[in-house]
């Protein structure tokens, strides 16, 4: 839950299916002791909730005001008299309407944002205020007085889905969902007062601010922690392997096993190529055989002996052929 350093007994947060959604710290967001803001993650589709929590009587009636991407969507009320001892839970799950015979209620849902790319046209005045506070759930606090019941009727809330927005009007911004309203139905009536504020400028005594975003984005804009890369294949259990992840590291041996092939077979090459030596018992020559590479490679050679032949004088002759 969220919750300003000013007044800490105040706690805001938003549910989806009953269950709190996790926020996340906006580091750059500006802070002050009566504002905070937090980042939550949208599902597209999803309906939500928003609810504010009081766990300390407050010094006067609080009206809640709710807003939807910049616009004002309703509002509840924090009476002393509803407080069962300190504490009250306000939760608004959509914006009420009465036509004035029947009252209906229009649940809150995230909806995906659709970007197309931008063409040369100049992005209307309209749109880029629409998108302002765009992907921004805001909850403010007033401290009010004289409450009285009001006769007057409330309408259907206003529809203001966009459609097709260009990148280029985004500038830079990763909004990736937009708030709707589901269709309308039928639910309890309402009791309307209306109430004079404690602060005639009407300025907020406390705001609580949400930014959602998909998963994706707010794992590109660094809010949430990249998931961690999956242990290689030669690491893991082979018993945790799926049959596809089985064949896959397969491949990987198979391939892997050739290149130990390829280096014995070089290194013999080598070694073929290498100094080769003969003892002889008489005198040896060498050969020098340059290759392709430049490399030089001595081949022993065993001399032949010569036959001697003596002739009638004595004398040696050696026999050449």
């Amino acid at each position: 839950m969220a919750v300003t350093k000013k007044y800490p007994s105040i706690k805001t947060s938003i549910l989806v299916d009953g269950v709190t959604l996790e926020e996340y710290d906006d580091d750059e967001a500006r802070t002050s002791s009566n504002t905070v803001t937090k980042y939550i993650e949208a599902i597209s589709g999803a309906e939500f909730a928003i609810q504010c929590r009081f766990d300390k009587l407050p010094e006067y009636d609080v009206r809640i005001d709710f807003y939807l991407d910049g616009h004002y969507a309703t509002a509840k009320y924090a009476m002393l008299d509803d407080f069962e001892g300190r504490s009250s839970t306000k939760t608004s799950y959509g914006v009420r309407s009465n036509d004035g015979h029947k009252w209906q209620v229009h649940n809150y849902a995230f909806s995906n944002l659709h970007t197309v790319d931008s063409d040369g046209r100049p992005v209307a005045n309209r749109l880029m205020k629409d998108l302002k506070h765009m992907g921004e759930i805001t909850v403010r606090l007033h401290y009010v007085i004289n409450p009285r019941p009001s006769r007057s009727a409330k309408p259907s809330p206003r529809v203001s889905s966009l459609k097709d927005v260009p990148e280029k009007a985004l500038k830079g911004r990763a909004l990736t969902h937009q708030t709707m309203f589901r269709a309308p139905k039928p639910t309890l009536a309402s009791k309307v007062v209306t109430t004079d504020y404690v602060d005639p400028r009407k300025i907020p005594f406390t705001t609580f601010n949400f930014k959602y975003r998909s998963r994706h984005a707010l794992k590109a804009l660094m809010i949430v922690p990249r998931s961690p890369s999956p242990a290689p294949l030669e690491d893991r259990d082979i018993d945790t392997l799926t049959p596809e992840e089985m064949r896959q590291l397969l491949r990987r041996q198979r391939e892997g096993g050739q290149a130990p092939q390829a280096v014995k077979q070089e290194q013999r090459v080598k070694q073929e190529q290498g100094v080769k030596r003969e003892r002889t018992r008489g005198r040896s020559s060498a050969t020098y055989d340059f290759d392709s590479d430049d490399e030089v490679s001595f081949v022993s050679a065993k001399l032949r002996r010569h036959p001697i032949v003596i002739g009638e004088d004595g004398a040696e002759t050696i026999d050449l052929t």
